[in-house]
């Protein structure tokens, strides 16, 4: 992969330079988001209480909950850390 490719998969995500760092749920919402070059709406449906729709990921969170990627109830937790079952269900879901 091209530094090139890289770098458009990490714009515009916050402190997207510290690659070495974990990666956050929404962060990679984002980087799956621009990897696949999918149209995020903004039309989230204030599914979960701890995601506003203002926030800069809403649209994003409003992806997976569309697609199922996270099995969640009502917080979603959008700063934690992405944990290996996720990144599958994740790459699972590629499409």
């Amino acid at each position: 992969i091209s530094a090139e490719n890289i770098h458009a998969i990490l714009e515009n995500i916050p402190n997207d330079n510290t690659p070495n760092d974990n990666i956050s749920r929404v962060e990679a919402l984002k980087m799956y988001s621009n990897l696949l070059k999918i149209d995020v709406w903004d039309n989230y449906q204030n599914n979960f209480k701890d995601v506003l729709p203002t926030d800069w990921f809403a649209k994003y969170v409003s992806l997976a909950f569309q697609k199922n990627i996270f099995q969640t109830t009502d917080n979603f937790y959008p700063n934690k850390d992405l944990t290996r079952y996720e990144l599958v269900s994740l790459l699972y879901n590629l499409n």
